[in-house]
């Protein structure tokens, strides 16, 4: 007699099957049975990181590591050494494949959340071209914001006030901000490369008519319009004068002519 097994599990084995097959049953398994948010360690791609159960960490380090910045050697080769800035940090994948993709770069991350930075810190460790700085990228200038949860895992925590997909997101912590041109006016080297996922808050950044935001050569972005509608007016608006390459889901590349 051949059983069935339920669709919720058969669903749950599928996804651990696909998660093994980039980190390996022993990731798939510790993801899948600690307890949520339990520490645990995993090789992705030949990096070795602290990751979160039951929550988008090991999801956003196989995206990250395996190919989502593999476009940028169509942009960029390996003598390039101008500033990379990766807004949005949360645990730390995005700057090492961007350290690994642009060694010679000096890689600023910027995270707001406490409990994101704690991991972000231990994951970065090792690469000697990443600093970590603790604040929310802003359009204008602001000494504290509010980070809100929207209740979609760490990755989504916001400082948009009220969230159109979770109107009733409450504060989690008021963190340090700093203004796009107070980051760019303090740095003693020009940035060739901005990554932005900071979940709604590119629209004020690309509102805020900054020249020195204008004059950096290549944005990746991730567009939130679900979290708070205009940032894709926004972003295209600020990138008329430039050239726009849309990628998957909701990512452009915006690059100065």
């Amino acid at each position: 007699m051949v059983r069935i097994l339920p669709r919720k599990l058969r669903r749950s084995l599928s996804t651990m099957k696909h998660v093994a097959s980039h980190v390996g049953w022993r990731a798939a398994i510790l993801q899948a049975v600690l307890p949520k948010n339990r520490y645990y360690s995993a090789s992705v791609d030949d990096v070795k990181l602290t990751l979160r159960a039951r929550s988008p960490d090991l999801q956003v380090a196989i995206e990250c590591l395996h190919n989502e910045y593999n476009f940028l050697s169509d942009y960029l080769d390996d003598k390039y050494d101008m500033i990379t800035i990766d807004a949005g940090g949360y645990i730390g994948t995005a700057a090492i494949a961007l350290s690994r993709k642009l060694p010679r770069s000096r890689i600023i991350t910027i995270e707001p959340a406490s409990e994101n930075l704690d991991i972000l810190l231990k994951n970065v460790s090792s690469f000697e071209n990443i600093e970590v700085r603790r604040a929310a990228l802003t359009g204008r200038t602001k000494n504290h914001v509010s980070l809100r949860n929207r209740k979609t895992g760490q990755w989504g925590f916001t400082i948009v006030a009220e969230p159109e997909d979770h109107s009733q997101a409450k504060e989690i912590e008021s963190v340090p901000s700093i203004s796009i041109d107070k980051l760019l006016s303090g740095l003693d080297q020009k940035v060739g490369f901005l990554k932005l996922d900071i979940e709604g808050g590119e629209k004020e950044l690309f509102e805020s008519g900054s020249t020195a935001l204008s004059a950096i050569p290549f944005i990746f972005v991730e567009l939130h319009d679900h979290i708070i509608s205009g940032c894709s007016e926004a972003f295209f608006n600020f990138s008329l004068s430039r050239q726009v390459i849309r990628f998957s889901g909701e990512k452009y590349l915006s690059i100065r002519l």
